[in-house]
């Protein structure tokens, strides 16, 4: 009744669970897969002695930021009363309110949560109470085992107030990357005016000007595994600083930020014992996609590097370089494996796995493109 009278959805259901004694076991077993899963990766990248052995075949200028960004500025309770009038009428449990009850009380609750909001933006300090996050596990594809954990992929859930404060800190920071133009050029994933089809426009643009010259194309279709839940904080704040400016006040934010996180799954009504957060951040925050972009804006200078071309999406990379058939297809071939080679060291030492696909694509003047698996060497 509590739940209809605030217009709060239901309970989250899955399709169905794997089999287990008790929802509560069910929820244990999903935090400790979700958990081990990262841990697995990382270790088996790193015991696998690549990334110390290997060197790359270029080196990507890491050029020190000659601007900075130290400090927060200071919002209004307008400027707050905008974001919450603004934010999808979503609740999480962790919220003290539904959502839907503080949109309608804006008026009144804009002055305390700004007030919240100030405090940590001058700070430098995320509030230890919205460090934490509710995993609803997503069952992937419905023709996946129900049974198995690997067959759902964890959806974290925060509280509305960390949103809120996320947004405030996403919109300052983006401005600032803007304005002193530090965004990768070829990522077409979490930035306004960019999507899946700016992406697509730009690889099929090239592959019709290929077509018009005779030429052939190698396209590289790169896949990141579990990228969310992988990317260390040590490396992720060392690029904050040195790559991007991002010092002071603003910095220690950061640090605060993505620090002693924990989370839980919960499965129905049950849920599990907390866990920490450590590595990653949560795949529901606001926050996330922008973090990610940053750590993983290098790939795009070892692609270059070698003089190829690329799109970015996310974590979904796709390198590809033009050839003349009857001139250089052997040279620029084995520039793209070169290229690849250097991808996946820069990508071990970074502890991220990747998932590659090679596709030759055989172009002439007058037919569609004749896709054809081409194999790795």
């Amino acid at each position: 009744m509590v739940d209809n009278l605030f217009k709060v959805k239901q309970g989250y259901t899955l399709p169905s669970l794997p089999a287990n004694q008790s929802l509560q076991c069910v929820a244990n077993d999903f935090s400790e897969f979700f958990s081990s899963k990262t841990l697995a990766l990382r270790n088996n990248l790193q015991n696998s002695g690549l990334p110390l052995l290997l060197q790359m075949s270029v080196t990507i200028d890491c050029v020190q930021c000659d601007v900075s960004f130290t400090k927060f500025s200071k919002v209004s309770e307008n400027y707050v009363k905008n974001i919450i009038k603004q934010s999808k009428p979503k609740s999480c449990m962790l919220d003290p309110a539904p959502t839907n009850v503080i949109k309608q009380l804006v008026d009144i609750l804009a002055g305390p949560l700004t007030r919240i909001i100030n405090t940590s933006l001058t700070s430098g300090i995320f509030p230890s109470s919205l460090k934490k996050g509710v995993i609803l596990p997503s069952f992937k594809r419905l023709e996946l085992d129900f049974n198995m954990y690997s067959s759902y992929r964890p959806i974290t859930n925060v509280a509305f107030l960390s949103k809120t404060l996320e947004r405030v800190v996403s919109t300052q920071m983006t401005s600032y990357f803007i304005d002193n133009h530090l965004l990768a050029k070829r990522q077409s994933a979490y930035r306004s005016f960019y999507s899946t089809e700016t992406a697509l426009l730009r690889v099929f643009n090239d592959v019709l000007y290929a077509i018009d010259d005779h030429q052939e194309i190698v396209l590289v279709l790169l896949d990141l595994s579990s990228i969310f839940d992988t990317i260390d904080h040590t490396l992720l704040l060392e690029r904050l600083s040195y790559r991007y400016g991002i010092n002071g006040t603003v910095f220690e934010w950061f640090k605060s930020y993505l620090l002693d996180r924990t989370q839980s799954v919960k499965v129905k009504d049950a849920l599990s014992n907390d866990k920490k957060l450590l590595f990653g951040f949560p795949q529901g925050s606001v926050l996330g996609p922008i973090l990610f972009s940053l750590f993983f804006a290098p790939m795009e200078d070892v692609i270059t590097a070698h003089g190829l071309s690329c799109m970015i999406y996310a974590d979904d990379s796709q390198p590809y370089v033009i050839l003349d058939p009857k001139k250089n297809r052997d040279s620029m071939l084995s520039k793209i494996e070169l290229c690849i080679k250097d991808i996946l060291i820069w990508c071990a030492k970074k502890v991220l796995l990747v998932i590659l696909t090679r596709l030759k694509f055989s172009i002439s003047r007058l037919g569609l493109p004749r896709i054809m698996k081409y194999p790795l060497r």
